[in-house]
């Protein structure tokens, strides 16, 4: 499940589809465990359901235990993915984490946070008004971000002034 659709754009990006559960639907009290026990039996029916390969990149709101997961059909459980040259995680992931491969890690989870540098796309919902991205304007946002940061860092140095053959003396 996911709250502002950090499980479900991603999962769009890899053709994927990612479940919203419904608000409340968990009663809080003494049959809290049992309706947990029927939501997951709930859960692997409908991934059963489902056709086609199913593949999971782990969330912070995914806490069934993996037996669930592999009963209701997902293939591979992990916690980020290369795809076509993009990383994919649910969470954006150290700078030294991301693949050179990789052209940049499109992530969700900090919602409507701004991006956090040129190699990270933040595709939760808030930051694409509520609509999934194609994985080819993933990458061309990706590679815009990375022409743009590399034109400021040209300007940047060649706005500096060159002090290396100037001699300072004393008085």
């Amino acid at each position: 499940t996911d709250g502002g659709g950090s499980i479900r754009i991603p999962a769009s990006l890899c053709g994927l589809v990612g479940l919203k559960a419904t608000r409340l639907r968990i009663p809080i009290g003494p049959g809290l465990w049992e309706a947990l026990h029927g939501m997951a039996h709930d859960f692997v029916a409908l991934w059963k359901s489902l056709p086609g390969h199913k593949r999971l990149i782990v969330g912070n709101h995914d806490h069934l235990k993996p037996k669930w997961y592999v009963e209701a059909g997902f293939e591979k459980i992990r916690g980020a993915h290369m795809l076509d040259n993009l990383f994919l995680s649910h969470v954006p992931v150290h700078p030294n984490s991301i693949p050179t491969r990789a052209l940049g890690n499109v992530h969700g989870h900090i919602h409507a946070q701004a991006d956090i540098g040129p190699r990270y796309l933040n595709v939760c919902v808030e930051r694409t008004d509520f609509a999934p991205i194609a994985i080819e304007d993933a990458k061309a946002l990706l590679e815009k971000k990375q022409t743009e940061a590399t034109a400021v860092e040209a300007s940047r140095r060649e706005s500096q002034v060159d002090v290396s053959d100037v001699r300072i003396e004393g008085p």
